[in-house]
């Protein structure tokens, strides 16, 4: 998900899609040097909830190693869930003081009771939270001695977080709580002796160094529990359980208690599956299973291996919707229908569509771990991609997205449909997330990248691509890649170029790889028919493909057009008239964005045949876009 709209902002460009289906290598040192060394941040934290209050009363143990060269005098903390405490946090102005078109009616707070090293020295008195005025989704300390490079400092700090009304993520309803972003977490420290720290963003998620993680959580005994990581221990004490669960490398930890889930457990060929769910949803379960099953399978293949032995999927009750389609370290919140019509078959809209997103984000931003805020695409943009790919190997190509009788819809085009339904311009794909509107960002960071990535597979060959995105997946595990790391991995496998040459301006939009036929003409002469075409690519980036000749009574030409070529003239000789040319006829160009003009019917002066060739024109531009 993206800032708090996660996978919601999926759905919500994925609602778009069904309306419109219905109704018509270079890895950096520090890289290599931070993904070694920051498995070595250790958190441990006792937990107890208030289920009555909504309140986590805890103590939390971190030790943090300076794995820099510099002497570090100051650490910084994210204390997100002060992004709820009033109308005046960066999180709620950016929002409109509006969630997901709720209002807030109960804030919440994070509050810290004591912080200080672990031989006694207080640091809550050399602490603020004035970085940015009315925030305090931010804290900066300052150490009263500097801790030398490759040195553990070990703290501890007792808190409360006071859950807010569930309306973004974290929160509860009624006897269902969504406990994330709950605990002081420390911001990310670069090799270089950064700290990379912001506020919590209306559009942007986390970005924190990968630790080791112990954490024990305290309910009410009736209260089942899913968590990141493995549960280690439980054990009761009077009217309570205390469940610890342990994780590692992961870079957050997130949890619910709730007292009237169902829990499904099932076997992969990796982790141990456990999936919870509100009473009434057994009809549904088995789409989920099977998702979550192909989904480990094909990513597991694409981009190596999920590597932790556990993975909890929660489907949160009525009146929690707040808390759907959002990914944390090996526990995800999912959607969807408690009920399934047999025979319609919408892969996209079932129960599979937000599992199967969420699930690879485990991938990306989970083992994966760029910087959101900063960098949306790397995570949404390639899980989209990665989802539409799953749905394309579960239903086949051209019943992806849609299969209603004779019916089908490839998942791709109707993902390029949503994004051309409007007309407007929309910025870069490339930019930070709170540069965002929500529109925008559904359109440039769900929508645009997963054509563009689609396109080149299509265009250059299914093995290049999936060689290039897994050899990024692979290579970056346990990092914190940019862009450049993305771009380094395809132009190893393409050419030296190649993000400057097609990933780019696809990407910015800086160019359309828009296409056209433009003039198509038939002349019969004494032995042949001689037609003239001419086909244009206005932009000054271009993408190979082919033009398709159609015959009279059957039959086809194939003419290649090279990249790099703007403008394509050829004339063909043969001793069968030419009808009809569809320019991309195997639909490789995602981007162009009008298909009309990529067919072309000759001209003639007789009526059957000026019918025939109509018909023809407007049977290919439909099948262009729906399977067989």
């Amino acid at each position: 998900m993206i800032a708090g709209y996660h996978s919601f902002a999926a759905a919500a460009a994925f609602s778009l899609i069904v309306g419109i289906a219905f109704f018509i290598g270079t890895v950096t040192n520090a890289a290599r040097a931070d993904g070694k060394t920051s498995e070595r941040h250790r958190y441990r934290i006792e937990a107890y909830l208030d289920a009555r209050r909504h309140i986590v009363e805890a103590t939390e143990w971190i030790d943090w190693y300076n794995h820099s060269d510099t002497w570090v005098n100051q650490l910084y903390f994210h204390l997100y869930l002060n992004a709820f405490k009033n109308d005046r946090s960066v999180f709620m102005r950016e929002q409109g003081f509006r969630l997901r078109n709720q209002k807030l009616r109960r804030p919440g707070r994070i509050e810290i009771v004591s912080f200080q090293t672990t031989n006694g020295t207080d640091l809550l008195s050399k602490s603020s939270t004035d970085l940015i005025p009315n925030d305090a989704t931010q804290m900066v300390t300052t150490l009263p001695r500097p801790v030398p490079p490759r040195k553990t400092l070990s703290l501890v700090i007792k808190f409360r977080a006071y859950l807010p009304q569930l309306v973004a993520r974290s929160g509860y309803d009624r006897e269902f709580n969504f406990v994330a972003q709950w605990y002081p977490k420390l911001a990310r420290f670069c090799s270089d002796g950064r700290w990379i720290s912001f506020p919590y963003h209306g559009l942007g998620e986390f970005y924190a160094d990968f630790a080791r993680y112990q954490v024990s959580v305290n309910v009410p005994s009736s209260y089942i529990i899913g968590a990141t990581g493995k549960r280690t221990a439980s054990r009761l004490e009077g009217m309570r359980r205390i469940d610890t669960y342990s994780a590692e490398p992961v870079h957050d930890f997130a949890w619910c208690a709730y007292p009237y889930f169902e829990r499904f457990v099932f076997s992969t060929a990796g982790p141990r599956v456990y999936l919870l769910a509100p009473h009434g949803y057994r009809a549904v379960i088995g789409h989920h299973r099977r998702a979550i099953r192909a989904g480990l399978r094909r990513f597991g293949r694409l981009f190596g291996a999920y590597p932790y032995e556990t993975l909890t999927v929660i489907i949160p009750p009525k009146g929690a919707e707040g808390a759907r389609g959002m990914e944390y370290p090996t526990l995800f919140v999912t959607s969807g229908p408690w009920f399934h019509f047999p025979k319609l078959r919408v892969p996209f809209a079932n129960s599979q569509t937000v599992t199967i997103h969420e699930l690879a984000h485990q991938w990306f931003h989970g083992l994966i771990a760029n910087n959101e805020v900063e960098a949306p695409v790397l995570d949404e943009g390639v899980a989209q991609w990665a989802s539409a790919d799953l749905l394309r190997a579960l239903y086949g190509r051209s019943r992806s997205g849609l299969s209603l009788g004779n019916l089908s819809f490839d998942i791709f085009e109707l993902i390029r449909a949503a994004f051309y339904w409007k007309k407007s311009p929309y910025p870069s794909s490339l930019l930070a997330a709170n540069r965002y509107s929500a529109d925008e960002l559904i359109y440039s960071v769900y929508l645009r990248p997963p054509l563009v990535f689609e396109t080149a597979r299509r265009v250059w060959g299914k093995a290049k691509f999936e060689r290039a995105i897994g050899n990024y997946a692979r290579t970056q595990r346990f990092r914190h890649p940019t862009l450049n790391d993305l771009f380094d991995s395809f132009n190893r496998v393409y050419w030296p170029r190649f993000a400057r040459d097609f990933l780019i301006p696809a990407l910015t939009a800086e160019s359309t790889f828009e296409a056209r036929i433009t003039e198509l003409r038939v002349q019969k002469t004494e032995h042949t028919w001689q037609t003239s075409l001419t086909a244009v690519r206005p932009d000054r980036t271009t993408i190979p493909t082919w033009i398709v000749l159609h015959h009279r009574y059957g039959g086809q030409t194939k003419i290649a057009w090279p990249a790099g070529q703007a403008t394509l003239k050829t004339i063909h000789a043969g001793n069968r008239e030419v009808v009809a040319a569809t320019l991309d006829p195997y639909r490789s160009n995602l981007l162009d964005p009008s298909l009309l003009d990529n067919n072309s019917a000759v001209k003639t002066k007789t009526r059957s045949g000026a019918l025939l060739a109509l018909l023809l024109f407007w049977a290919q531009s439909f099948l262009e876009v729906i399977g067989p």
